[in-house]
């Protein structure tokens, strides 16, 4: 079994002062809808939770106390609503860190949001993306002459030939 974050004394359980304190940031009580979180935010929109003594992922918190299992190292939790500041226990779930990124690009492909042509700045289409992969593979075209033809930096097309943009296509 792996190592949990137990080992770090992260996951106490809260006292049940802490408990109460965190329960009442939260709002709502529809199974279906967002909860919305009344406490503090972390810089990048998750909530954030102070509780006997320490700094911890108000999501976390929320993992343990309903599900009662606490988060092996290698795993985050996810959101099925897409609403990082939500804090139903039904839209909640963990995922093994190394598919966590992946399946946020996933998300992102069903959605159309932000990704290829529905990305605001997009200068290329899907079909100049396979094109500029299809080229790249003949050793004699350079990518640096790729980019000046297309319009786009060197890292781009780099990027685009080791799939680490426009990866849904």
């Amino acid at each position: 079994m792996g190592r949990t974050r137990r080992n770090n004394r992260r996951l106490r359980p809260l006292s049940r002062q802490a408990r109460r304190r965190f329960l009442d940031y939260i709002e709502g009580q529809d199974p279906d809808e967002c909860w919305t979180w009344d406490g503090p935010m972390m810089r990048s929109d998750y909530p954030l939770f102070y509780g006997d003594g320490r700094q911890r992922s108000a999501v976390g918190v929320l993992y343990y106390l309903y599900y009662h299992k606490p988060l092996q190292l290698h795993e985050v939790i996810q959101h099925t609503c897409d609403n990082r500041s939500c804090m139903n226990p039904n839209h909640i779930y963990r995922v093994d860190r190394s598919l966590a990124g992946h399946e946020i690009q996933m998300e992102k492909v069903r959605h159309g949001v932000n990704v290829g042509e529905g990305h605001p700045q997009h200068r290329l289409t899907a079909e100049q993306v396979r094109e500029i992969r299809r080229r790249a593979a003949d050793p004699a075209v350079l990518q640096k002459d790729l980019a000046q033809e297309y319009g786009v930096t060197s890292t781009m097309i780099s990027k685009i030939v080791h799939r680490k943009a426009w990866t849904h296509i």
